[in-house]
């Protein structure tokens, strides 16, 4: 007997304004992380990451892009590399956050009892070339 497959939810947390007060389609929601949830990433983050290392790399990708934008570059920019093979760039330590959040998420929506109980965050492993300092 087969079991029929519940429809996919897919959670966009990174729209643009436009994309959020644009009509949704049934199993796609525009739902961007509220500063609470990103707050929560950077905690868990300071729990594996040392305080220096996440605080280091918010500098450097904010007064990276500050620098762009006042010079009237486009704010997208390489930075320089983490290590041998991790480049970065100005949006590297905002994507850091929102993988992170996207991954609370994920497990949060597993353990809800009012959730469908699976989740999957398409992202690269959080962290998975950084190391504790």
């Amino acid at each position: 007997m087969e079991t029929a497959l519940q429809p996919l939810e897919l959670i966009d947390v990174t729209p643009t304004q436009s994309e959020i007060s644009s009509s949704q389609k049934e199993n796609h929601i525009k739902k961007p992380f509220m500063a609470g949830s990103l707050s929560h990433a950077r905690r868990l983050l300071t729990e594996v990451h040392s305080e220096v290392l996440v605080e280091s790399l918010e500098t450097k990708c904010r007064t990276s892009k500050d620098r762009r934008i006042e010079e009237g570059e486009n704010a997208l920019g390489f930075i320089g590399y983490l290590d041998d093979d991790t480049f970065m760039t100005t949006e590297s330590y905002d994507v850091c956050l929102l993988v992170t959040a996207s991954w609370i998420e994920s497990v949060d929506q597993v353990f809800d009892a009012n959730a469908n109980n699976y989740a999957m965050a398409l992202t690269r492993p959080p962290g998975h070339h950084a190391t504790r300092t």
